[in-house]
């Protein structure tokens, strides 16, 4: 399955996967990914071995020339069927990790704080200086 994302920066998404304890390869030619759902043998620069999460097959991240990423995974790892990698929690981290970096760009605000709320969302608050 092909999922379009809208990561755009690789360092952030590289930076996400990490925090969330995963060990990903970076390829600058597309690698075949290891798996046993697709005979089209999908190809990506960013993967996350199936070893690292229990999956069916690895999780792969292609670069795109519009899009970003799109994302190669089986839908028993990510989907409806199953939520063995932790897709949700990649987007959240994605999108911390975007904030942070505007924030640390910037002197004109800081984070004043962060909590997860009872729906297992991220939310920050963040502070105008000066």
């Amino acid at each position: 399955k092909v999922i379009e994302l809208q990561f755009n920066d690789e360092q952030l998404l590289l930076q996400s996967l990490k925090d969330l304890g995963y060990n990903p390869t970076v390829h600058t030619d597309g690698v075949t990914l290891n798996n046993n759902y697709s005979h089209s043998k999908p190809t990506a620069h960013i993967v996350v071995k199936k070893s690292q999460f229990g999956g069916m097959g690895d999780v792969g991240f292609e670069r795109t020339k519009d899009k970003g990423f799109v994302m190669h995974a089986d839908d028993y790892d990510w989907g409806s069927h199953g939520k063995r990698f932790k897709f949700n929690k990649l987007c959240m981290n994605y999108s911390e990790n975007k904030v942070k970096k505007y924030v640390n760009k910037t002197s004109r605000c800081s984070i004043f704080s962060r909590k997860e709320n009872d729906k297992g969302q991220i939310e920050i608050q963040l502070r105008i200086n000066g």
